[in-house]
């Protein structure tokens, strides 16, 4: 009876854990400035690394600038009109990422293209081209597992990102509390037919 009582008070465990999930924006960072290097001021944001080519930047301070327009925060990121990657941050204990989507818009021009390549244990695996203006648009990716991500600038504009949906994996394999909680259901549904079985046996 009491192994029988603990698997639902280790269901409601499993349900008070949170879903992973990361929005990874770029308010409220410390010492932060118009045109500041990201990784100058906080490094591993995120919980991943930011190349020297992204810069914070104050939303709506150039020419017709895409936070009078909504969606994105009084601060967001732009590249340079090179290359810029986004890697794991190695030592802050992150391997991997899965990269859902974000907000990007264009700095200055209507209908600049950008090409984002996403990187799986060294391969490039994924590509994707998006054609974006001065308004800020949501684009999806759902790129797993991702161990690199390089933007390329196709005509010579910068990209301004926001709001992306980025989540770290954990460079170590520990169970996180719902493996344990998990663990403990698969333990004591083990237990309890064990526990039920001489009974069955003796109907």
């Amino acid at each position: 009876m009491k192994i029988a009582n603990a698997l639902p008070a280790l269901l409601l465990c499993v349900a008070a854990f949170p879903v992973h999930g990361a929005v990874i924006g770029f308010e409220h960072i410390r010492n932060a400035a118009d045109r500041i290097p990201l990784n100058q001021v906080a490094p591993g944001h995120g919980g991943v690394s930011w190349g020297a080519d992204f810069f914070l930047m104050k939303s709506g301070a150039w020419s017709d600038g895409a936070h009078s327009r909504g969606r994105l925060g009084d601060w967001v990121l732009s590249s340079t009109a090179g290359e810029n990657w986004i890697m794991p941050n190695i030592g802050g204990g992150s391997y991997s990422f899965d990269f859902a989507g974000g907000d990007f818009a264009s700095l200055s021009k209507g209908g600049a293209t950008f090409t984002l390549v996403g990187y799986k244990g060294g391969s490039e695996t994924w590509s994707q081209r998006i054609q974006v203006g001065t308004r800020p648009q949501y684009f999806a990716f759902n790129w797993k597992e991702t161990s690199g991500i390089v933007i390329y600038v196709n005509d010579g504009d910068q990209l301004i990102l926001d709001n992306l949906r980025l989540t770290p994996a954990p460079g170590a394999p520990v169970p996180e509390p719902q493996s344990y909680a998990l663990m403990g259901i698969g333990l004591s549904a083990l237990l309890l037919r064990f526990a039920l079985g001489p009974a069955r046996n003796r109907a």
